[in-house]
């Protein structure tokens, strides 16, 4: 019998065999790429779902917002106002803020949820002490606030190395006074430190729309000053709390933090906010600058922890206080590096198969290791069948993508 005959069988078995590999990863790039998952939100979760199977993220804060027909991603970054008012604004979100790009143009920000607001004018840098004597630093400067992304910047805003900052979060406004070094900030004179607890006082005009604010669980009635640690709550006429002033802290470039105080007043028709920083921390000697004075405003809190979230058809869930994310396109990148992944292996594969029919073809001469010749195309074959049969069931079952 020609000897042709003998080896077809082998080479048949072979060229199934890899076949079947071939048109197994290629189902497999369709169906990758043919299917779109859907996603579902609401304030906190990301749900996406493909083939039946869903996968719930949920956060501790907000991630997404109502447009007014639908939940989608909280955008932060801060773009041109349509408020003629203002310069700047962010309004994709829970909450919108604007801005002035001038700090001295009256009330610079503006914290907004639907109807109710509250706004900010930053007024003076001051020391003050125990028997209320004040050493004024410096009044608000007139400088340009610069945006980037969801931070807005008034460089200088209180002199040479002393700046104020805001920043556009999910569920807060963080505002932060920035002063970058010791000798940035100027001694208080012999009298304030005489007077007594000596602070340093970022004073600030608020105005609202809402009527009651709540000072550790006392509505104020703005005849007397009260100063806190606390939180500060503002309320609607049926006390529903409609955003809060978080406890206010100082941070230094070391990690190391102080709590602070706010106090209330009201002066003529103006109502005032007052963080007072210890003098005693600012001048530590342990107290490693930049250092931050952090009074922020926020929303009322979600919750500590996400919900109770079991995913339909099996899945994760994750958490993370402030992260946003985007599922189709995270989801289709990796579909890309799948696909490539897919190629790469089916071009070695094939470079795999060129190479043994090459040797193959270098062993005919030699009778006495025929066996092993037909040992190795078996092996190889099985190999084959295996990867193969491997990705037809993952097609059905959709294990990973590559099973090593």
């Amino acid at each position: 019998m020609d000897k042709r005959i003998k080896k077809k069988p082998l080479f048949v078995f072979f060229f199934i065999s890899f076949s079947i590999l071939i048109l197994s990863f290629v189902g497999s790039v369709d169906k990758e790429i043919g299917e779109v998952p859907t996603i579902t939100r609401t304030q906190q979760t990301d749900t996406s779902c493909l083939n039946g199977k869903c996968v719930t993220s949920a956060y501790l804060g907000f991630i997404n917002y109502n447009n007014g027909s639908e939940f989608v991603p909280i955008n932060k970054t801060i773009v041109n106002s349509l408020d003629l008012l203002y310069d700047y604004e962010v309004v994709e979100g829970i909450y919108q803020t604007y801005f002035k790009e001038n700090p001295t143009e009256g009330q610079v920000i503006k914290f907004m949820i639907g109807s109710d607001y509250i706004t900010y004018q930053p007024m003076a840098l001051n020391y003050r002490n125990d028997l209320s004597q004040l050493q004024q630093i410096n009044m608000i400067q007139e400088v340009v606030g610069i945006p980037n992304d969801n931070e807005f910047l008034y460089k200088n805003a209180y002199g040479g190395g002393i700046d104020l900052k805001y920043s556009y979060l999910n569920d807060n406004l963080r505002e932060q006074l920035i002063i970058n070094s010791s000798t940035d900030l100027i001694s208080p004179e012999q009298y304030i430190i005489n007077g007594g607890n000596p602070t340093l006082d970022l004073d600030f005009i608020l105005t609202t729309n809402s009527n009651k604010i709540l000072i550790d669980g006392v509505e104020w009635d703005k005849k007397v000053a009260m100063t806190t640690s606390n939180e500060v709550y503002i309320t609607d006429e049926e006390g529903n709390e409609l955003y809060y002033l978080k406890k206010p802290y100082a941070y230094d470039s070391n990690g190391s933090s102080q709590l602070l105080e706010y106090q209330f007043k009201k002066s003529g028709v103006s109502l005032y906010v007052i963080v007072k920083t210890p003098y005693s921390w600012l001048s530590n000697l342990s107290t490693i600058y930049p250092i931050y004075i952090d009074p922020d405003t926020g929303l009322k809190s979600p919750g500590e922890t996400p919900p109770s979230i079991t995913p339909a058809g099996g899945g994760s869930v994750s958490s993370s206080e402030d992260e946003t994310i985007d599922a189709p396109k995270e989801t289709l990148e990796k579909r890309e590096l799948s696909v490539k992944i897919i190629w790469t292996i089916i071009i070695i594969l094939i470079l795999i198969f060129v190479v043994l029919l090459i040797g193959l073809d270098l062993l005919k001469k030699k009778k006495e290791i025929k066996l092993g010749r037909h040992i190795l195309l078996a092996i190889v074959g099985i190999i084959i069948i295996s990867l193969g049969i491997w990705i037809i069931f993952r097609i059905i079952d959709d294990l990973p993508i590559i099973p090593f």
